[in-house]
């Protein structure tokens, strides 16, 4: 996998993760959130294009972990912190010779069990909070 294929499996992941279709049960702040944040987050792929989106996207997300239960806490600091190094990259996600840069490489070489994190967020929400946060 490419490192613009991994960047936007990552954002597309996301995308899922936050795109909740179905809420029911009473589980506190944190499913309240993640059900709050759904419209917010649900186009995750402008953020490759839009870094000031991308920041708005890692603020969105840093705000559902705050919320987030020790079951998954690990889970979204991982995601958060995969976030974080994304919006601090200077860098064009589409650009094939950009995303070649042996430090941007390096950068998202760190973010390879993201994917992981997510599935475990998402299993976590329907179990726990009755959202299904699609397939991963």
């Amino acid at each position: 996998m490419n490192r613009v294929t991994k960047v936007a499996s990552i954002l597309g992941a996301t995308a899922l993760v936050m795109s909740v279709t179905a809420c029911g049960s009473d589980g506190g702040d944190y499913c309240d959130e993640l059900k709050n944040t759904e419209s917010e987050l649900s186009d995750a792929d402008t953020a490759l294009t839009d870094p000031g989106a991308l920041s708005d996207m890692t603020e969105k997300l840093e705000s559902v972990a705050d919320s987030a239960p020790d079951e998954v806490k690990e889970d979204w600091t991982a995601v958060t912190d995969a976030f974080t190094t994304l919006s601090e990259l200077d860098v064009d996600f589409n650009d094939p010779e950009a995303m070649s840069d042996p430090e941007v490489m390096e950068q998202l070489e760190g973010m390879a069990d993201v994917q992981t994190n997510f599935e475990n967020i998402a299993t976590h929400a329907e179990e726990e909070c009755d959202v299904d946060m699609g397939t991963l």
